[in-house]
């Protein structure tokens, strides 16, 4: 059931009159609201003794829907009314509030909330850049937030700055399954035990979108070693879903089952954080992997995916930029064949059933490069039928494949904006066909799919693109559905 969206006074105005109206068979079938955001939609003038109209009206809306669950405050500030109403209800299972830096730190209000929530969303205002750690600490949460510990299953914040040592952690959040940060800072020798503390039951969701890293660098296989320690004593049951950048996989070195992983490269860095040493030890059922836009050769496609630890990989979903950029900034021309082969070359040994291909070329050159002047150059002979029929012959357990091609630049062609998809067919054999294998009983041939059977598997197999690569598949001017 949708949340009732009252973003503007209007609503409001409206959803009150119709609520009070007939209050005693209206108010208590409300199950969710979407408050609207003050700021943006302006106030009446008013004092501290005389509030504002539509926040009286939004207070006489909370306090009367008595069966409320789902609350979302696209921002809290001048909402001081309106947030002492929401904390003291005792319905709210979901709640979603918007800060500001403008605003009281978030911890303290919610440390007020009666409610036993079960899923928390905590984010910053997106017009707000400014990046304070104390403001998302971990401490503040563990804090301030352990009332909630029994009840909340699912955790969502903007940024979390890592700084609470595992012998402070002194209320565990039991309950909680998914854990999602858009930002994460602070992880050193200690962190792993600590979410191991602070999470014990997680099962569901890791989500840890960006790792800051400047003060870890060059700690990361101490840190790696440590993670790893902490695990053999305890670890997690299992995770339905990882995501985050490799660095961030490499120091974790997760021990439990993992079904899917969305790992996300920025640059090759050898000897620091290596992606088969990732999957060797936290090889993932299903693989969403995207390759750097820029600084790496395709040499650094050898060894990306480990001869051993991958037999559980059966779905991969790869983004591929085929322009790279060399030591001076400038793009180096890569032959399709060579790099359709070294991509052969690097997964051929793994069972894969089910494998998607993006395959991204930039033409954003500067006047007078050659690749400019002459954008085929960059493509070459790129057969997605010939390449299809390589990865199958490569691959023998492979059963469907998919690819797309985009470009990036002022020149598009057909060719450059394709997206296919095939799938194995086994036909069985009558007695006196001719067979070349005679011990063969059926023979198998590439099938094309339509985009509607090419869309149902994605969706059926979760081979869908991140939103970043759907936003590139888009920009690029392919407005077919497979980036959907």
């Amino acid at each position: 059931m949708s949340p009732v969206n009252l973003s503007n006074r209007r609503f409001v105005d409206s959803f009150h009159n119709f609520i009070f109206a007939d209050e005693a068979a209206r108010a208590p079938c409300v199950y969710g609201l979407k408050l609207p955001n003050v700021r943006r939609v302006g106030t009446e003038e008013c004092t501290d003794s005389q509030p504002s109209t539509m926040q009286q009206r939004l207070v006489a809306i909370l306090q009367a829907a008595v069966h409320l669950e789902y609350l979302h405050l696209p921002s809290v500030v001048d909402l001081d009314l309106v947030l002492t109403a929401a904390a003291n209800m005792t319905s709210l299972r979901e709640l979603h509030l918007v800060f500001g830096q403008s605003s009281r730190p978030p911890w303290q209000i919610l440390g007020t909330f009666c409610s036993p929530l079960q899923s928390l969303r905590v984010e910053r205002e997106k017009d707000d850049s400014w990046i304070d750690y104390d403001f998302w600490r971990m401490t503040l949460l563990h804090d301030h937030l352990a009332a909630f510990a029994p009840t909340l299953e699912v955790l969502e914040l903007q940024m979390v700055y890592f700084d609470i040592s595992p012998s402070l952690i002194t209320t565990p959040f039991t309950a909680l399954r998914s854990f999602t940060t858009h930002w994460f800072a602070g992880f050193n020798e200690s962190t792993m035990v600590a979410l191991l503390q602070l999470f014990p039951n997680l099962d569901d969701t890791l989500f840890l979108d960006f790792l800051d890293t400047m003060e870890m660098e060059f700690a990361y296989r101490s840190i790696r070693e440590c993670s790893m320690e902490a695990q053999r004593a305890r670890a997690w049951s299992c995770l339905d879903r990882v995501a985050c950048n490799v660095d961030l996989a490499f120091v974790m070195a997760l021990r439990c089952p993992i079904r899917r992983m969305d790992l996300r490269m920025y640059y090759f860095s050898p000897g620091r954080a290596s992606v088969s040493s990732i999957l060797r030890h936290s090889c993932p059922q299903i693989l969403h992997f995207r390759l750097p836009l820029s600084d790496f050769d395709l040499d650094d496609l050898d060894d990306l995916f480990p001869s051993e630890g991958v037999d559980l990989l059966t779905h991969l979903v790869m983004f591929a930029p085929s322009t790279h950029l060399d030591d001076y900034g400038r793009y180096k021309l890569t032959s399709w064949n060579q790099f359709r082969d070294k991509l052969i070359s690097s997964m051929k040994h793994l069972r894969l059933t089910h494998l998607r291909i993006v395959f991204y070329y930039s033409l954003f050159m500067p006047d007078g490069d050659f690749i400019g002047r002459e954008p085929a150059k960059v493509a070459g002979d790129t057969d997605l039928y010939a390449a299809a029929t390589a990865f199958f012959s490569a691959i023998p357990t492979l059963r469907h494949l998919s690819s797309r091609q985009i470009q990036s630049g002022e020149r598009n062609t057909d060719k450059w904006l394709s997206s296919k998809a095939w799938r194995i067919a086994e036909h069985r054999v009558h007695e006196g066909d001719q067979l070349s294998n005679a011990k063969s009983r059926s023979t198998k041939s590439i099938v094309a799919l339509s985009t509607e059977a090419a869309n149902r598997i994605v969706e059926q197999e979760e081979l869908d693109l991140c939103s970043s690569d759907k936003s590139m598949v888009q920009v690029c001017g392919d407005a077919s559905t497979w980036g959907d």
